[in-house]
């Protein structure tokens, strides 16, 4: 009778059962051979993990690193604002006035007579035993024995306008020169100017105006011949024509263009015998002669 094997959970071996099992194990330790192996038991359960172990010691510090290469050189800054500019030295003194010239010597007075004007020299003055005659710089005033009238005499004719100075010739009146006539300062002309035997001289800072019936005439005393001269100033934008109106009442003339007192080449072209424009390819502040000839 083989052993009575029950796997089944909740349903245990009856009394029975297991005296049959014992009597069946007691027949095998009588003379029976080795029974069966019996079924694997169930695994058991994993033990559980060991405790961490301690931590180790510090290792050694490492060796130092070699130096990194320089940084590039950051931009450079902004330059500081100027500063403000200081405040104006006082003004010097004003020199002292040099002393007086001494009084020139006193002119022979001339002989009395009728109908003779007698005129004595003296400094400013000029005096006579008929007339007295009182320079004023721009004319002058005449008292005669038998009444009284307005005379005007130039203080001199002008062959120099200096920088800064304005001369101004009034209508009807000329200014007759013998030679160059240099203009630095200004001229309004409303009058004449007669150059003879000369030329008018522009200089950097020289403006001339023909107002009016002004005009200016050069004249060749050898020759005989006369030119009438125009000069006027200008300013030119680089490439924009510039119309300049000289009043001269003919296109034939010639012309020289100065800026500064250095010649300069222009773009010229004639519109009609009062007016002519001018093209430059850079701003010019100049001068520009024209001359015809008059006879």
């Amino acid at each position: 009778m083989p052993l009575i094997l029950r796997n089944v959970k909740g349903k245990p071996l009856t009394y029975t059962e297991m005296d049959n099992n014992l009597l069946y194990l007691q027949s095998l330790v009588s003379g029976g051979g080795t029974g069966p192996t019996g079924p694997t038991g169930p695994s058991g359960s994993s033990g559980s993990n060991g405790s961490t172990g301690d931590t180790g010691p510090t290792g050694d510090t490492g060796a130092t690193g070699s130096q990194g290469p320089t940084g590039d050189t950051g931009p450079t800054g902004d330059t500081g604002a100027t500063g403000s500019q200081g405040p104006t030295g006082d003004t010097g003194a004003t020199g002292s006035q040099g002393p007086t010239g001494d009084t020139g010597a006193t002119g022979t007075t001339g002989p009395s007579g009728p109908n003779v004007l007698n005129i004595k020299y003296d400094g400013a003055l000029i005096t006579s035993s008929t007339t007295d005659i009182n320079f004023l710089g721009s004319g002058a005033s005449a008292t005669g024995g038998t009444g009284q009238s307005d005379i005007f005499i130039p203080a001199g004719n002008k062959k120099t306008i200096p920088y800064g100075e304005t001369f101004t010739i009034p209508e009807y009146y000329q200014n007759f020169i013998y030679g160059d006539f240099t203009v630095e300062g200004t001229l309004n002309n409303y009058g004449e100017v007669a150059i003879a035997n000369g030329g008018l001289i522009l200089g950097a800072t020289g403006q001339v105006n023909n107002l009016g019936t002004g005009n200016i005439r050069i004249l060749n005393l050898t020759s005989g011949s006369s030119v009438q001269v125009v000069a006027k100033n200008f300013v030119t934008t680089p490439f924009l024509p510039l119309t300049i109106t000289h009043g001269m009442g003919t296109t034939n003339f010639v012309y020289s263009v100065k800026e500064g007192n250095t010649p300069i080449e222009v773009d010229l072209l004639i519109l009609n015998p009062y007016q002519v424009r001018i093209t430059t390819v850079a701003g010019v502040t100049g001068s520009i002669t024209f001359q015809s000839k008059l006879s």
